[in-house]
């Protein structure tokens, strides 16, 4: 049994029993002797703190010595009474319910955590001379990078997002704190614990540290501190790993799991804690501004949504955009009295993002949690019991609320029949979400009996429901081809905060997730890509004649660049032997990109209407279902918006041999040379059929192919928005008279744009013979100082005035040459000021 309080001595106390407690509750066998708990309270007072966690730690390794030498001095006289008493040892349970109720309240130790928790924002969005301004830190990718598995990569790696909303002060903080440490505990272990056995005390308290320290980063809880009473915690949003290696639900897949803890909403204007301990620090310090610490981007929000309604908007962005992006939400209350209201306000939440999101499911698991309000029952343990007072009482939610009043008339004027229709909160509730699950975690004054385990195993179950959610979700995301890496959900969330930030429209997923495909590898790659460009672009006779026409410039171009000698053109478009590679061959490549558009990128072309098509697509992931961006729905076989020339093949073939012969013959005899043309001449025949298309070009760029020759991912981009690989810089611009390894555009290639008026357009390559320049500085102690002198006699023989760093793109140096570094690093070329005199 266990017993506790918010008292500092008895939260650091050995598991006892109280006397007086058990004569009246427990039986005999549990009960302890009189004193016991004042006696094991004064000897925990020595017990030390979890470094850099502000959180109590277990007892001293002697603890269960002292147990035994006063164990003794409190059993009652009568024997027979005294064998009735026993000594109960501390369990992981206690630990881990300390540590999560327990509330820091010393500034200092406050402003350390919160300077600390600033390395995990996310997102927030801060008011500048009253515009709101959204920053977006640079956390995601860092947090996905697979550190611990050197075996597992990026690219294997499928996140999914759990997101904590509520009003302030209700513990969402709290609630992601325990989720995180939950995962790296041995919860089976725990379960079969002996706590009887004193000896093992240590062996509970190292279990609890190393489930700490391997959660190395974890949410700020409630201040302590009677000055924060009425001030929120956390500011904007902040992001954190699961960092445990195994979960008995996702065991056999790359899920990793974040969890999203989302700044308290109204709150109204109050300043956070976390916002109050960054201005004093720029009080003390020179640092400008903390939120621009790590910053990868900031921008206005120029949404009308959000940037006309003060704290409020911003409360609004956060939660359309966590629920658009979240697989499960926990929405985190304490007030069962105002659930109706909190309820209505979390499904207009929902509905407002399922109306600012296409193509993406909405089948998402709300979590509702009772977390730590007063007046608890066993009915509320019961999580079906708790579904019925929360969820069915009240009839009719959305008349009381224009939002959802909205959204039921938009849903259900698309639905084909009458029984798919919003009737009751019921069919709300399944239109906006998977599942809606109800759990109560109780307050921890109402829990008198087993109060340690009771409370552990509310959390647990909270756990356990929120990595069923999840699972469920990515196979729901499997099925439907939507199970985005990191690397795609990355561009797919950079869309989407640029969006949010800009648009009150619907934000199309799927859209953003095809422009977020990830770079051609091969020949046949680009031009399946330049394919779906073209097609993308508005249709016209000069599209379907540019399509062949470009595709066998490349073909030529290829050529050109990777066979010696002039060869007849078509033998090269059937096979050719490149070297000792593997037989090649350009027929093989087209009929391989064509394939390739077919099943990545071609789009159905069911009509809705006139302007409404079908937005499900490609072939794999239609599954016999057409979506409208309206939301329409009907069930059908996926139908080919661009019916592609079944001649292509050969149209390409005639224009690799026209072009091809045009470059390699005299214009004069049409006699074919045997060595390769002249590079003026290549650019010119190149231009001469690029230039055609002027105005198709306007309207078809890339930042993954180069469209000059298909072969390649464009490094450098022109004013135009057209980009250029490093191949075809040197081959298309002018060299530079005045740099070295550079060249100029006074137009671009492809449409023909003027980079600028007044001058060209300027692209600088390192130097072919340049590579890495890196100074490396040994120890050595005393001696280390010889290689100052030699430093310095280096730079004055140089003699250019340039300071000595600047020869090096990198300085590193070991023990004695790294203090070395850091002074070169920092004082340039005034080395003879590190001498001594």
């Amino acid at each position: 049994m266990s017993e506790y309080s918010g008292d500092r001595t008895t939260a650091t106390s050995i598991i006892s029993i109280n006397l007086l407690q058990a004569q009246k509750k427990l039986p005999d066998r549990i009960r302890g002797p009189p004193g016991w708990r004042r006696h094991q309270g004064a000897s925990a007072i020595a017990a030390n703190r979890f470094p850099g966690n502000g959180r109590l730690d277990a007892p001293r390794a002697d603890s269960a010595q002292t147990i035994t030498l006063c164990w003794d001095d409190h059993l009652p006289r009568s024997s027979r009474l005294a064998t009735s008493h026993a000594a109960v040892g501390l369990t992981v349970h206690h630990f881990f319910v300390k540590d999560i109720i327990h509330s820091e309240d010393e500034p200092e130790r406050l402003r350390q955590l919160h300077e600390q928790n600033a390395a995990t924002r996310w997102f927030n969005i801060r008011h500048r001379n009253s515009q709101p301004v959204l920053y977006v830190y640079d956390r995601f990718s860092p947090l996905c990078e697979p550190i611990a598995d050197q075996t597992s990569s990026a690219a294997a790696t499928f996140p999914t997002f759990v997101s904590f909303i509520g009003k302030s002060g209700v513990g969402k903080s709290t609630l992601v704190r325990a989720m995180l440490l939950l995962g790296n505990l041995d919860v089976q272990h725990v379960k079969k614990d002996d706590i009887s056995n004193l000896s093992t005390n240590q062996n509970r308290s190292d279990t609890f540290r190393a489930a700490m320290s391997s959660q190395q980063e974890m949410p700020v809880t409630r201040s302590g501190h009677i000055d924060h009473a009425t001030d929120p915690t956390t500011l904007g949003v902040h992001l954190y790993k699961d960092s445990s290696s195994s979960r008995t639900s996702q065991s056999n897949s790359n899920a990793l799991t974040l969890f999203a803890d989302c700044e308290g909403f109204f709150a109204g204007a109050a300043q956070t804690n976390a916002e109050r301990f960054a201005t004093d620090q720029r009080r003390m310090s020179a640092n400008e501004d903390a939120t621009e610490a790590n910053v990868l981007y900031k921008a206005p929000v120029t949404a009308a949504s959000y940037s006309r309604h003060g704290q409020q908007g911003a409360e609004l962005f956060y939660a359309r955009f966590l629920y658009a992006v979240s697989d499960v939400v926990v929405f985190v209350t304490n007030e069962d009295q105002n659930i109706t209201l909190l309820l209505v306000s979390a499904l207009e939440w929902a509905a407002t993002a399922v109306m600012h999101s296409v193509n993406y499911p909405s089948r998402k698991t709300l979590v509702i949690v009772r977390n730590g309000a007063l007046g608890h029952s066993q009915q509320f343990v019961d999580n079906e019991s708790l579904e019925r007072l929360y969820l069915e009482r009240q009839a009719f939610l959305w008349r009381a609320s224009p939002i959802l009043q909205n959204f039921v008339n938009d849903y259900n004027s698309k639905q084909d029949g009458f029984s798919k229709h919003i009737y009751r909160n019921r069919d709300l509730y399944d239109a906006l979400f998977d599942r809606i699950i109800c759990c109560c975690i109780p307050h921890v004054s109402d829990v008198e009996e087993h109060g340690d385990e009771t409370m552990f195993t509310q959390y647990l179950k909270l756990r356990t429901l929120i990595d069923d959610a999840s699972q469920r979700a990515i196979n729901m995301r499997s099925k439907v081809w939507m199970k985005y890496n990191v690397s795609s959900l990355s561009q797919i969330l950079f869309s989407a905060f640029e969006h949010f930030r800009t648009s009150d429209e619907a934000f199309n997923f799927n859209k953003a997730a095809r422009i977020s495909k990830p770079n051609p590898q091969s020949f046949s790659d680009h031009i399946a890509n330049f394919l779906r460009l073209a097609f993308n672009s508005p249709m016209s006779v000069q599209i379907r004649a540019m399509i062949p026409n470009i595709i066998a410039l490349s073909f030529v171009v290829w050529s050109m660049r990777n066979l010696i000698h002039v060869v007849d053109p078509a033998g090269l478009f059937g096979r050719v032997i490149n070297g000792d590679k593997d037989e090649f061959s350009l027929a093989q490549h087209c009929q391989s990109a064509l394939q390739e558009y077919e099943e990545k990128y071609q789009q159905c072309g069911y009509k809705f209407s006139e302007n409404d098509l079908c937005t499900n697509g490609p072939p794999a992931t239609h599954q016999r279902l057409h979506l409208s961006i309206s939301k329409k729905r009907a069930d059908g076989e996926f139908t080919p918006r661009h019916r592609l020339d079944p001649n292509l093949v050969s149209l390409i073939r005639d224009g690799f041999l026209e072009h091809y012969e045009s470059l390699v013959s005299d214009g004069g005899t049409h006699y074919r040379s045997m060595t390769k043309p002249a590079p003026s001449k290549i650019r010119r025949v190149r231009e001469a059929v690029v230039q055609k298309y002027i105005r198709q070009w306007s309207s078809l760029t890339s930042n993954i192919t180069c469209l000059a020759c298909l072969q390649a991912v464009p490094e450098n981009v022109l004013h135009c928005g057209h980009g250029f690989c490093v191949q075809c810089v040197r081959e298309l611009g002018q060299a530079s008279e005045s740099f070295e390894s550079a060249w100029t555009f006074e137009v671009c290639p492809l449409c023909s744009a003027r980079t600028c008026d007044s001058y060209s357009h300027l692209i600088r390559e390192r130097p072919r013979c340049a590579g890495a320049r890196i100074l490396t500085l040994d120890g050595g102690g005393i001696r280390g100082i010889i290689e100052l002198a030699i430093i310095q006699e280096m730079e004055k023989r140089l003699g250019l005035q340039i300071p000595f760093r600047d020869y090096f793109d990198l300085i590193v140096g070991t023990s004695t040459g790294k203090s070395f570094q850091g002074q070169i690093s920092r004082l340039g070329h005034a080395l003879i000021n590190l001498l001594p005199s």
